[in-house]
């Protein structure tokens, strides 16, 4: 579970978000981040960045379950499925037009409501 703010050109997002890290694996990620944090401030990037692909590579990197809070001035919430893929999408917008969206596996929509095009009243 992590706070974040993340902030640069041409966007600005907020919230909390609830990760997935496969079992028997963070004991190993924090002794390795443990020990780059040992590092110099100047050698600690370049030192993440071959964890990161290990991790990622065998598929022990954190995976994304669910967001919520704010990007784009859209607030919102996000529901993931265990390959970190958006299923489920609630969202109002900067209009307050609120949002109800469903995704399959294949990331194609497969509901939407209200449905695209169709006009808030």
């Amino acid at each position: 579970m992590a706070l974040n703010y993340m902030e640069r050109p041409g966007f600005y997002g907020a919230g909390l978000r609830i990760s997935d890290f496969p079992l028997g694996n963070t004991k190993e990620w924090l002794a390795a981040q443990d020990s780059i944090e040992r590092l110099p401030e100047t050698e600690r990037n370049a030192a993440r960045l071959p964890l990161r692909r290990r991790f990622m590579s065998e598929d022990q990197w954190e995976i994304n379950r669910v967001f919520v809070g704010q990007e784009q001035g859209v607030a919102g919430m996000r529901i993931h499925d265990r390959a970190g893929r958006t299923r489920i999408r609630i969202a109002v917008d900067s209009l307050d037009v609120p949002r109800l969206e469903f995704r399959t596996r294949r990331a194609t929509w497969c509901r939407r409501f209200p449905k695209r095009g169709s006009r808030r009243r």
